[in-house]
């Protein structure tokens, strides 16, 4: 179908959602930092990657459950709203996203699912994982396959691109995953990696992020923030942007070759912005 895909009015609209996260986060000093490729924009480009789809954040899991906590009064529900798995059992994300009202930006591998499907910024949590390497992969690997297991649960399609092994062991796997509820799986999910939270621990892991073998990093990286224009606001990034870029991309001060300048993973199977559009 004709997805109607339109780079600088999603890129309008995530600001605009980033906006009203920050606006949060600054009432209630909630601490958060531009993650990934949106930490290379606002270094690199001082705002949006001009080909990058969407904005990331991070935050520290305490702080991620306030923010949760304040979005239950504070968010301004005319325009937008929060989802996770604890919000909407059935939408297979162990991280958050604010979204935008009157908007679809749905994509190929879950269009079809009944959960709202508008433009969104990703918040990612971080959890206390334990010093030692060989549980620290243990925990991990049960924890991906939880969740990969959670998601064919909620009815993602297989990924395009999988190999025929990929596929063949997602159609056989996924009658399996109807022997327990969307509730067991986040329940299990929220254990395992919270499991860590309440002891000392030096590093941090990001279960959701796009990064698994570069995510794990000091918590005292955590503890100093600076700010740095985005599209022109301010925005919190690590003061050791140096160290969390150089770890997970390498050289990022260079530019992708022109082919590989797009919006990164997401293929859209539909984009619409109706926020005009509402009956008063």
């Amino acid at each position: 179908m004709d997805s109607g895909y339109n780079l600088k009015k999603i890129q309008e609209i995530e600001l605009e959602i980033l906006d009203e996260i920050i606006r949060i986060c600054d009432k209630y000093q909630i601490k958060y930092d531009l993650e990934g490729g949106s930490c290379i924009g606002a270094v690199r480009h001082s705002g949006m990657i001009p080909w990058d789809d969407d904005i990331d954040l991070g935050m520290l899991r305490s702080e991620y459950d306030r923010f949760v906590a304040v979005c239950k009064k504070e968010l301004d529900a005319s325009r937008f709203l929060f989802q996770d798995m604890n919000t909407d059992p059935n939408c297979g994300l162990i991280f958050g996203k604010v979204r935008r009202k009157d908007t679809i930006l749905s994509e190929t591998y879950s269009h079809q699912l009944s959960f709202h499907q508008g433009v969104w910024v990703d918040i990612f949590a971080y959890d206390n994982v334990v010093d030692d390497d060989s549980q620290r992969m243990k925990e991990r690997k049960k924890i991906k396959r939880l969740q990969n297991l959670y998601i064919i649960r909620c009815g993602y399609k297989c990924p395009e691109g999988a190999s025929r092994v990929e596929k063949l062991g997602y159609f056989l796997i996924k009658p399996f995953t109807y022997l327990f509820s969307y509730n067991y799986y986040v329940t299990h999910l929220n254990q395992r990696m919270r499991k860590h939270n309440t002891e000392s621990c030096s590093y941090v892991f990001n279960y959701g992020g796009a990064y698994p073998d570069k995510g794990l990093f000091s918590k005292t990286l955590f503890t100093n923030l600076i700010n740095h224009e985005f599209n022109g606001r301010q925005v919190k990034i690590f003061k050791d942007y140096d160290l969390y870029l150089t770890q997970l991309f390498g050289d990022y001060m260079q530019l992708p070759p022109k082919e590989k300048r797009n919006g990164g993973s997401h293929i859209v199977f539909q984009f619409q912005d109706n926020r005009n559009t509402r009956s008063s």
